[in-house]
């Protein structure tokens, strides 16, 4: 049977808006110890009457009606070859997105095969990975102006405010699926395929608002780009919807959280809200359930892994899943991302951040298909700000407009939508809602 199913899509009313603050800089050694900090809010009354609106459902994507074989006709490469970055967290203590590589890796390859690589030429995939380092995520970013690469691509990683610098200072545009820093939010080259912690807080805050709910509980993975992302977008939503709120900031590798959710559980949220890796986020929710927290629980798409599912006691069932990946079996764009791991990565995994790194790398070469002529950083980024309704990869009809800047406060927004899904033990969704939080940021 099919636990896929369609939800209409959700409006959010219109609330005060909501500046961008300058987030601090700050290198993240990954160190094991414990850091915690709570900040908290006190609410009044919700400053805000959500309302439902539309009723079109999530479409299919637009590339179903393309060939039976999800991969398509082949259309090689032929010209020279061409640099294209690729940065991801990659392996440290605490913290393992190693499994964005080979994702890249197969959809490039897949790319060079069947979509022309990019204007005709062949891409070879420049990988660094920053080791949730400050230091090392800047030596990234230097790397790949190096390499003269002609363009940089984001798996995950809680360091893209050290990576960017170097890379738009030459010059160079950056297409990520959920951007987390400053830069990578504000600076003209660019690009976040979704609404990054836009979406996420305002995902989070009209859940919260629908459902009667009034304080809510972050409980944050403590690296320099998430943690300065929750404090510039999700703590002032939380405000201006009148939501009682604390951020439980916590490094990455510590195993045992059980003091930190024994205190807030103290508190007595409503729901708490996981912002982290799997790892990070089995150790959250592996805390909650021995202390017999009965609230809500949500958490965004990269803490979803088997393996953590099998190591969280119950698994993820019920905890509501937001995230901007549709993983629907039926869907043309699911068939696809499986051949594609099928013929150019056997066996690699297809959960967790994974997914988040076949979204960026599909869909950064969805929005250059269309490039002419030489492939430069600059034809590269004017091709990008003139493309336009680009589905986004495994996006549930979301799509993309990277020029028309959907939320001018945060101008590297390419839409703003995000799906939320209640999941099961093993960590699959189950009923799509789609949110879109726009008018959260809005006057």
């Amino acid at each position: 049977m099919n636990n896929f199913r369609r939800s209409r899509r959700v409006g959010i009313a219109s609330l005060l808006a909501i500046g961008l603050v300058a987030a601090a800089c700050g290198d993240d050694s990954g160190s094991s110890s414990s850091a915690t900090t709570a900040a908290s809010g006190t609410a009044t009354t919700a400053a805000s009457s959500a309302t439902t609106g539309g009723s079109a459902t999530t479409s299919a994507s637009a590339t179903t009606a393309a060939a039976a074989d999800p991969l398509g006709a082949p259309n090689p490469a032929t010209g020279t070859p061409i640099k294209l970055g690729f940065v991801t967290s990659g392996k440290s203590t605490g913290i393992d997105t190693s499994v964005d590589i080979p994702m890249a890796q197969a959809v490039t390859k897949y790319a060079n095969d069947y979509l022309g690589g990019i204007g005709g030429h062949p891409v070879t995939l420049d990988v660094c990975t920053t080791q949730a380092n400050g230091a090392t995520a800047t030596a990234c970013g230097n790397q790949f102006v190096q390499d003269n690469v002609v363009a940089v691509t984001a798996g995950s990683t809680g360091e893209e405010l050290n990576v960017a610098p170097p890379v738009f200072a030459a010059g160079i545009p950056w297409v990520g699926q959920n951007n987390n820093s400053a830069p990578t939010l504000t600076d003209p080259k660019a690009f976040s395929l979704t609404g990054a912690i836009a979406s996420i807080a305002g995902g989070a805050t009209q859940y919260m608002l629908d459902n009667k709910l009034g304080h809510i509980a972050v409980f944050n993975i403590n690296t320099a780009g998430s943690t300065s992302a929750v404090n510039n977008f999700a703590v002032p939503a939380f405000k201006k919807a009148g939501l009682a709120y604390d951020v439980v900031l916590i490094n990455p590798g510590v195993p045992d959280v059980t003091p930190q959710m024994s205190a807030e559980l103290a508190k007595k949220p409503d729901m708490i809200f996981v912002i982290g890796n799997d790892t990070f986020c089995q150790s959250v929710l592996t805390a909650a359930k021995n202390l017999n927290y009965t609230g809500k629980k949500m958490v965004i798409s990269q803490c979803v892994s088997a393996a953590s599912a099998a190591a969280i006691p119950g698994g993820y069932e019920g905890v509501l899943q937001q995230t901007s990946i549709d993983q629907s079996p039926d869907e043309f764009d699911t068939k696809q991302m499986e051949a594609i791991v099928a013929k150019y990565s056997p066996g690699a995994s297809t959960g967790g951040t994974a997914l988040i790194a076949y979204a960026a790398s599909l869909g950064f070469y969805r929005l250059v298909k269309d490039l002419k002529g030489d492939v430069t950083p600059a034809s590269i980024l004017a091709t990008i700000l003139a493309s336009k309704d680009v589905p986004l990869a495994m996006g549930g009809g979301n799509k993309a407009n990277c020029g028309s800047k959907p939320l001018p406060s945060l101008p590297a927004l390419c839409s703003t939508g995000t799906l939320i899904s209640p999941m099961t033990k093993e960590g699959k969704p189950t009923t799509y809602a789609f949110v879109d939080p726009t008018a959260l940021f809005k006057g």
